[in-house]
């Protein structure tokens, strides 16, 4: 998920240079590891592409100030998926629900 990738840019373990992120999973840094959430978004330096769920925090939102403050903002997009819940992306069913379905092939 997202926050294994922001933590190698935050320890300078990988040199990405570009991250698309459709589970994004930052909220758990503070939860799990008494980090902020914010920084660790912020470590991602090159050009980013997340795809936030309806319940994923508003800083993944693309007019939130946190992401317009992206190191990269001329380059980074996020794009909602507000009608899907946090992990849609690899726990939906394409089959039997035709909202996933949209999502997924939009």
């Amino acid at each position: 998920g997202g926050w294994a990738i922001a933590k190698t840019c935050q320890a300078g373990l990988v040199p990405w240079q570009v991250i698309v992120c459709p589970h994004p999973s930052l909220k758990i840094e503070p939860w799990i590891f008494g980090g902020d959430d914010i920084a660790l978004m912020h470590s991602m330096t090159c050009p980013v592409l997340v795809m936030p769920a309806g319940n994923d925090p508003p800083y993944l939102k693309p007019t939130s100030s946190e992401f317009q403050a992206m190191p990269n903002k001329n380059h980074s997009k996020s794009i909602p998926f507000e009608d899907m819940s946090h992990g849609w992306t690899t726990r939906g069913d394409m089959i039997h629900n035709p909202t996933m379905k949209r999502d997924v092939e939009a």
